[in-house]
């Protein structure tokens, strides 16, 4: 593993660190024209983020681990993400994990859709409070 590469892990698992920690990170779910990502070449990976009752929740930090790589979303104030991971990412070999503090991950499910031209991955996260113990 190269210096720079090595740097850039370390890096983004600080930044996992502290977006774990502080629950009022970004959000990406929204279209802001000045940024017009449907210009921006990757596999846009999409979804939400719900409580045990159904009822989508904001500020979930998504996870993504594609080899040495790491891509980190939360959803915003109406619970959903999105953003996008380099084309030449494969969907079948990424990790995802979700999180947010004071609860635990009950499931992720992620389906992949049409990888054309314009690849997409659908991700979802169920989240439920944790017990103390």
């Amino acid at each position: 593993m190269t210096r720079r590469r090595r740097f850039a892990t370390v890096a983004f698992r600080c930044l996992w660190v502290a977006l774990a920690s502080v629950s009022s990170a970004w959000a990406q779910y929204t279209f802001d024209p000045s940024a017009d990502d449907e210009k921006v070449p990757g596999i846009r990976y999409f979804g939400s983020a719900k409580g045990p009752n159904g009822s989508l929740m904001p500020g979930v930090t998504f996870a993504f681990y594609a080899g040495a790589s790491m891509y980190v979303f939360t959803t915003n104030e109406q619970g959903r993400f999105r953003g996008k991971l380099p084309l030449d990412t494969q969907p079948q070999q990424v990790v995802t994990k979700c999180h947010k503090t004071g609860f635990e991950s009950v499931r992720i499910t992620q389906r992949v859709g049409a990888l054309g031209p314009q690849p997409t991955v659908q991700v979802d996260c169920v989240l439920q409070p944790k017990h103390a113990n």
